[in-house]
């Protein structure tokens, strides 16, 4: 599935990214790497395995694209600082070694905030929002849906979007969703251990959900009845 956007082309890959070809970048949201543990080291029972999970996924995502594409995190690579372990740095290490020559730039969202120096230490380049890459500005946190004028499109994450679609009176499901919203395409969280947020979507938003290995576009009469106008 591939969109255009501020005149960039931008593809949808499964189950997370965005491939901007001309600019030779994949852009990704949202890992909260070290949730898990945080969560544990906090005395909530929670399986172990979820950051190695999220970075597999972000392995398939580079392996998607051509070799020497860029990689550009929206924010919240870190969830707390409780949960940068020694033993994430090194499954971080490990995973870099595989990625040699694929350059990293964080967008730095409100989870990194206290983890820049982490995350410079570990080999990413970090920047603030908004970033400008091509014809798009680059945030963690979407921009007001009425913004200034002047505001370029742009790619943005941190809300997390899921759609919810109902099958008959009683069954329903929830997926994670790229989101297409006033001038942001809202990104879903890559990371393993991360819930989707309950969209609520205006009138002529485009809402595209990936299926397997296939992004599917949500007809507007299949989504949610709260979809608002203005």
């Amino acid at each position: 599935m591939e969109l255009e956007l501020g005149g960039e082309r931008v593809g949808l890959i499964p189950p997370a990214g965005a491939h901007l070809p001309d600019q030779r970048a994949l852009l990704v949201a949202d890992l909260h790497l070290g949730k898990g543990a945080a969560f544990r080291a906090a005395g909530r029972p929670v399986p172990a395995g979820t950051s190695a999970e999220t970075l597999e996924r972000l392995s398939a995502l580079l392996r998607a694209t051509p070799r020497g594409t860029a990689l550009w995190i929206l924010g919240d690579l870190f969830h707390s600082p409780s949960g940068v372990t020694p033993g994430l740095e090194e499954r971080w290490r490990r995973w870099r070694a595989e990625h040699p020559d694929t350059t990293i730039h964080l967008v730095h969202g409100n989870h990194d905030r206290t983890l820049l120096g982490v995350a410079r230490h570990w080999g990413c380049r970090v920047v603030s929002a908004p970033a400008r890459l091509g014809g798009l500005e680059l945030r963690h946190i979407p921009r007001e849906r009425h913004g200034s004028p002047d505001d370029g499109p742009g790619v943005a994450g941190h809300l997390h979007p899921a759609v919810l679609l109902r099958e008959g009176r009683r069954s329903s499901l929830r997926l994670p969703c790229f989101w297409l919203r006033g001038p942001d395409l809202v990104l879903p969280a890559l990371g393993a251990f991360v819930d989707g947020a309950k969209l609520s979507p205006f009138v002529g938003d485009r809402i595209f959900v990936p299926v397997g290995d296939q992004i599917l576009e949500v007809p507007p009469a299949q989504l949610p009845s709260s979809a608002r106008t203005g």
